[in-house]
C-alpha cells in the first residue's frame, strides 16, 4: 500500500473516531426522565412533565387545558390525592385565563 492510500485511510479513521465521539456526546444529552430510585425524586414534578407532554401534543379545542390535564391525571394516576392533582394542574396549565378556547 502506498503512502497516499495509508494517509487517506488514516484520515478516514480519524473522521470516524471523531464522529463516534460526537455520537457519544449527543447520546449523553438525551433525557430519559426522572430516576425514581433517587432520594431527590419529586413525584409531582415527574408526573407534571408527563402530563404536559401528553396534553400539549393532543389538546382538543373547545375544552380547557386544565380539564384535559385533570382527565389525563385521573386516567393515568387515579390514586393521586386531589391536592396533588391541583398542584400539577396549576404547573402544567398554559391557558391561565381559565376558560375553554374557542372551537373556531
Amino acid at each position: 500500500m502506498d503512502a497516499e492510500t495509508e494517509n487517506l485511510i488514516k484520515a478516514k479513521n480519524d473522521e470516524i473516531a471523531a464522529l463516534q465521539r460526537r455520537i457519544f456526546e449527543l447520546e449523553s444529552l438525551v433525557w430519559e426522565g426522572f430516576d425514581e430510585s433517587l432520594s431527590t425524586h419529586v413525584k409531582e414534578l415527574a408526573i407534571a412533565v408527563k402530563v404536559h407532554a401528553a396534553v400539549s401534543k393532543n389538546w382538543k379545542k373547545g375544552m380547557s387545558i386544565k380539564k384535559q390535564i385533570s382527565i389525563w391525571l385521573k386516567q393515568n394516576y387515579p390514586k393521586l390525592m386531589s391536592e396533588e392533582r391541583e398542584r400539577i394542574s396549576k404547573i402544567c396549565n398554559w391557558q391561565k385565563s381559565g376558560s375553554a378556547p374557542s372551537t373556531l
